[in-house]
């Protein structure tokens, strides 16, 4: 559930509320603020240590070597 909401919250762009909604048509009592909550203890306990690592291997590089490929969502379908 939790992969869900962060996949939809980034890649279509989906609004909270929105997923609130959708879990509510389901069957589910799932609030904006408890989606919130989840990502947001999401991201610091699995994202923020492989950032923090990232960054400190590239503190030890001579040059890093990115690929700046623009990340083009797509059309939201309305």
């Amino acid at each position: 559930m939790l992969s869900h909401f962060a996949y939809s919250k980034v890649m279509p762009g989906v609004h909270l509320y929105r997923l609130e909604l959708d879990f509510k048509r389901k069957g589910y009592e799932v609030s904006r603020q408890t989606i919130s909550d989840w990502l947001i203890l999401m991201a610091e306990r699995y994202l923020s240590p492989v950032a923090e690592e990232m960054f400190r291997e590239f503190q030890q590089q001579e040059r890093v070597h990115i690929d700046e490929t623009p990340l083009h969502r797509p059309e939201r379908i309305l």
